[in-house]
């Protein structure tokens, strides 16, 4: 079957929350362009781990607000990327296997409100601090680290937020 090359695209105008899978390899970060208004996007598998990822080629979300990124490692280049398409951003969840946050957070806007950092359960070791860089987000409001993601220098006016995952 060929496709009408006048055709229009599936647009999905109403639509304010997405999940979407990255596992499969050959299914590439599609554009968004058909979710004008989507507010709460779910990234899993996430598998860009090279730091390229062409954002010039893909459309700005203007109205995302919540994002999750469930996937193998925290790629500081590329999830900071995509999260530079997102100029209203405010929550943020990362549950990745090798959580390496710490320079990733060097590179979003300190205007999050709610910030997570997980890891996924099954991965090694405890993860590395990432505390010292917590001292930009002045607006938090919910913090959530799993154990080994903070040290006992966590900023004090962070303690009374901090959560762990684990007992």
């Amino acid at each position: 079957m060929t496709s009408n090359p006048t055709s229009k695209p599936l647009s999905f105008p109403c639509l304010r929350h997405l999940y979407f899978d990255m596992s499969y390899e050959d299914i590439p970060l599609f554009d968004f362009a058909s979710f004008p208004i989507l507010q709460d996007l779910r990234i899993a598998s996430w598998y860009i781990d090279d730091g390229t990822l062409p954002t010039s080629s893909l459309t700005r979300l203007p109205h995302l607000s919540a994002l999750t990124i469930n996937g193998t490692n925290a790629d500081d280049l590329s999830i900071a990327s995509f999260c530079s398409l997102c100029p209203v951003l405010t929550h943020l969840t990362l549950e990745c296997y090798l959580a390496n946050y710490g320079d990733l957070l060097k590179q979003l806007p300190p205007t999050l409100t709610h910030l997570k950092l997980l890891k996924e359960p099954d991965a090694p070791g405890p993860g590395q601090h990432c505390d010292h860089e917590l001292h930009r987000f002045n607006l938090v409001e919910e913090l959530s680290l799993d154990d080994g993601l903070y040290s006992p220098s966590l900023p004090s006016y962070l303690v009374g937020f901090k959560e762990t995952q684990n007992p």
